[in-house]
């Protein structure tokens, strides 16, 4: 029998907040995209494809396992907005590999 694993509510506190960070960020890269060398959207490219998207995905898992608080919610709903706006960004990263 798979047992539960319930995350401490500090550890869903800091997810969202890196998250809101980075999707908050993009902005400023996707200014800076066409000065950028071929290092550092490979960089960019790695950490985002490597790091950001499954922790997105590991914290969507967990909102729909019922672990997040209502103000966790909240800040979840936030960060689902900032992947809608700039899901076409990094969509065109992944494109260009």
């Amino acid at each position: 029998m798979a047992m539960a694993i319930t995350r401490s509510p500090q550890a869903i506190d800091d997810r969202l907040t890196y998250l809101l960070e980075e999707w908050e960020g993009l902005g400023q890269v996707e200014r800076r995209w066409a000065a950028m060398d071929s290092v550092e959207r490979e960089v960019f490219h790695l950490e985002w494809a490597g790091v950001i998207e499954p922790r997105l995905r590991e914290l969507s898992e967990w909102a729909a396992a019922g672990e997040l608080s209502r103000e966790q919610l909240a800040r979840f709903a936030t960060l689902l907005e900032l992947v809608r706006k700039h899901r076409g960004f990094i969509n065109s990263v992944y494109a260009e590999r």
